[in-house]
């Protein structure tokens, strides 16, 4: 069950990631499904004894983790600047 709902979300956000349209709203969804398929990916990999699938998907999370983080200045950067009247 974690192995599916895991990879449901990891293609889902491969999914929108390949879609190519621009946007921060788009961004965010799909490090929102990697992350989700990640937290359910990491105890599976426990469950199969299998540590290099537990640390591939500890770096993916935290790769994640980064892009939200990023994803969230880049759009306060964006909100600034329409703010600004020249």
């Amino acid at each position: 069950m974690l192995d599916t709902v895991g990879m449901l979300f990891g293609v889902a956000g491969a999914f929108i990631l390949s879609s190519k349209r621009n946007g921060s709203k788009k961004e965010f969804i799909v490090f929102i499904c990697f992350i989700i398929s990640n937290i359910f990916l990491i105890p599976y990999s426990f469950t199969i004894n299998s540590l290099s699938l537990i640390i591939l998907n500890i770096i993916y999370l935290l790769i994640s983790i980064k892009g939200i983080y990023k994803n969230f200045k880049k759009i306060k950067k964006e909100e600034v600047s329409r703010n600004v009247k020249i």
